[in-house]
């Protein structure tokens, strides 16, 4: 797994790491909207500051995005703060969050550089 999920009190953050692909991604989504837990978290962070975004292609994540849309039907008030450091990394985030939005997600999203911040402005 090149991924982790650490729960907390009505939040949730994914962790990537290594050499990510679409596979890894729907994998941790799947995770996500299968864990009861979700549905009453008002946060998610999105961290890939510490990955390689190389492998991961944006318009080939349409399952990510029909998760996170079925997701949103019942979680309609999320705020996802993705964390990126680095060119691709952001750019890649920023295409995902376009699909999201091109398809009408209710959730609030975010690109931050550090953890810091997202805390920030997830607790505002």
């Amino acid at each position: 797994m090149k991924y982790s999920v650490i729960w907390g009190e009505k939040s949730v953050c994914i962790d990537y790491f290594g050499d990510i692909e679409n596979k890894d991604i729907e994998s941790a989504h799947f995770e996500l909207s299968g864990d009861e837990r979700f549905y009453d978290c008002q946060h998610l962070i999105l961290d890939i500051s510490n990955c390689n975004m190389d492998k991961v292609s944006v318009p080939e994540l349409e399952l990510v995005v029909a998760i996170d849309l079925g997701a949103s039907k019942t979680n309609k008030y999320l705020k996802v703060a993705m964390i990126a450091n680095d060119q691709i990394s952001i750019e890649k985030a920023s295409a995902y969050i376009s699909q999201l939005h091109l398809h009408k997600s209710p959730w609030v999203f975010k690109i931050f550089n550090s953890i810091n911040d997202a805390n920030v402005w997830l607790d505002t």
